[in-house]
């Protein structure tokens, strides 16, 4: 015995599907803003980040691993709360940077999230970071602090939670409208379905001025109804006769 989901009432149903389609509709558009806005912000960070790394490596090409050095140091002190460095031997021995150690990170350059700790703040952060090997060994590591995405997102996602909850509620008002409008066309179909049962069959469907769909069918029917009075009103006379 199969159970249905959806409830028996015609007028919930359509409210159910109108409020599904609507929020599920919404939730889609919103989704994909999501998604695209917080890629966006990486792709942004990233970027930032490997030009940072260019220009250090700059740095290194011109006066060496001691220019490379004093950049980073320099780098460190009046760079903002997001700016990830560290410089290292290769044996990842820390030699300047805001970080304690040498994460588990690749040194080809890819765009990668960690969790690190950072001796400035004394807290694990999200990083985004990039990672080069220089010459003699050593390696070079830029991030940054992806704080401010995690702000966003929870900022973005607090708001798309009280769109959805808003537009649930404009879903609920429409669907009843909607559901009401349809219902209201039906029933007085229904009405004068009932009265030609009951005898009187110069009943006909109301039509309205909009010349819609309901119009279309009432019209049709009104016109099947005519003839089935004509038809009948000819079996009576028939009947007379006889």
């Amino acid at each position: 015995m199969s159970v249905s989901l959806l409830p028996k009432s015609a007028y919930a149903r359509i409210i159910l599907t109108y409020v599904l389609f609507t929020v599920g509709t919404i939730a889609g558009v919103l989704g994909f803003v999501y998604f695209s806005t917080v890629e966006v912000i990486e792709n942004e960070v990233a970027e930032v980040v490997e030009a940072e790394i260019r220009s250090l490596e700059g740095e290194y090409r011109s006066g060496g691993l001691a220019r490379l050095r004093t950049a980073l140091s320099r780098r460190v002190e009046v760079a903002d709360g997001d700016v990830i460095y560290l410089l290292s031997a290769p044996n990842n021995q820390p030699i300047v940077g805001n970080l304690s150690q040498w994460p588990d990170i690749n040194t080809d350059g890819e765009w990668t999230m960690l969790s690190l700790y950072r001796t400035d703040t004394e807290s694990n952060v999200l990083v985004g970071a990039r990672a080069y090997t220089l010459g003699l060994g050593a390696k070079l590591l830029v991030g940054r602090d992806m704080r401010a995405r995690r702000d966003f997102q929870e900022t973005l996602t607090e708001a798309m939670v009280g769109a959805l909850l808003l537009v649930i509620i404009l879903a609920l008002i429409g669907g009843i409208i909607f559901s009401r409008l349809v219902l209201r066309r039906l029933k007085s179909i229904d009405q004068t379905a009932r009265s030609i049962m009951e005898g009187d069959i110069s009943k006909r469907i109301t039509v309205t001025d909009k010349n819609d769909e309901f119009d279309q069918l009432a019209t049709t029917l009104n016109q099947m109804l005519a003839k089935v009075e004509d038809l009948i009103e000819v079996w009576h006379m028939i009947l007379e006769v006889h």
